[in-house]
């Protein structure tokens, strides 16, 4: 009866569930089952996977950058052992501060008996402690946008517009710099004219990255300056006009946070400061087109993050 109760209570126990380790690139220098090992020495399973990216340099130290959930490190060594104590430390912290600490500080050794005092020696020079390391500032990582979604207002009948950005981020903060060019069909004929549009802008523009969990949400303003082209047809002396673009815009964005790759639905406003209006006088049509108080774009983008 004994047995039997034993080996029920072996079996109801709970299994211990498997910890994920992820490699951006190849995997070198840290040895996963050490690293796992030391992990569980320190703190409870984790509930998220240890993201990792090994480096060699060419001084012959490695080295490595751990996120796990919001917490980034870079740690840089020779020695990989050390490099992998370091990352497992790095992740008990994050998992449990309070349950690691009773695994690595050991416990107070009991204070030793007085000893006689010695007679005192001369005073010396004072002694000038070096200040503690300060807190590592967050590296400078590189982004690349690209995407397509629509636009209304800017063309008389909407159209697609397509974007593609550069910048650098640090931290919360990034800054880019790109191109928009948005395109759509015909305007609507009026006796017998019509007319193309077409604008083409660049952009310079700030952002502070909101991030919560695994999601991270881009808040943006940004400045374009560009040309609105106008290609009639229909007209007997038809003249291509080209007009100014100059538009304060505003940006917000939603994306996973975690991923190099990640896609990133957006909504865009832009008030142009001018509001070119686009009349055919010659033949009697009236106003083909003129740009409203507010253009609105609304898409989804591929956004890719470097590592520092």
């Amino acid at each position: 009866m004994v047995f039997g109760s034993l080996a029920l209570a072996l079996f109801a126990a709970p299994a211990q569930p498997p910890v994920e380790v992820r490699w951006s690139g190849p995997a070198r220098c840290i040895d996963e089952v050490t690293l796992v090992a030391q992990v569980l020495e320190m703190a409870p399973p984790p509930s998220a996977p240890i993201e990792l990216e090994a480096v060699e340099l060419a001084s012959g130290d490695h080295r490595v950058s751990v996120s796990y959930e919001d917490t980034y490190r870079v740690v840089e060594d020779a020695n990989c052992a050390v490099l992998t104590e370091a990352v497992a430390l790095i992740v008990a912290v994050r998992i449990d501060p309070v349950h690691t600490a009773t695994k690595v500080v050991p416990a107070p050794e009991p204070e030793p008996e007085p000893e006689p005092e010695p007679e005192p020696e001369p005073e010396s020079a004072a002694r000038i402690e070096p200040l503690p390391p300060g807190r590592p500032s967050p590296p400078i990582r590189p982004t690349v946008l690209v995407g397509a979604g629509g636009s209304l207002g800017a063309l008389p009948r909407g159209g697609a517009s397509l974007r593609a950005d550069v910048g650098l981020r640090r931290g919360a903060l990034e800054v880019d710099v790109g191109g928009i060019a948005t395109l759509g069909p015909r305007s609507q004929e009026r006796q017998g004219v019509d007319a193309a549009f077409r604008l083409f802008a660049g952009l310079a523009q700030a952002c502070w990255v909101l991030e919560s969990g695994p999601v991270q949400a881009p808040l943006c303003g940004r400045a374009e300056i560009g040309v609105m082209q106008a290609r009639p047809r229909g007209l007997a002396r038809p003249r291509d006009r080209d007009a100014l673009w100059v538009a304060p815009a505003i940006r917000a964005g939603l994306a996973p946070s975690r991923w190099r790759f990640a896609p990133e639905g957006f909504v865009e406003v832009a008030a142009p400061m001018r509001r070119h209006g686009f009349e055919v006088v010659d033949e009697a049509v009236g106003l083909i087109h003129r740009l409203p108080p507010v253009v609105l774009r609304l898409g989804i983008a591929l956004r890719w993050k470097g590592v520092g």
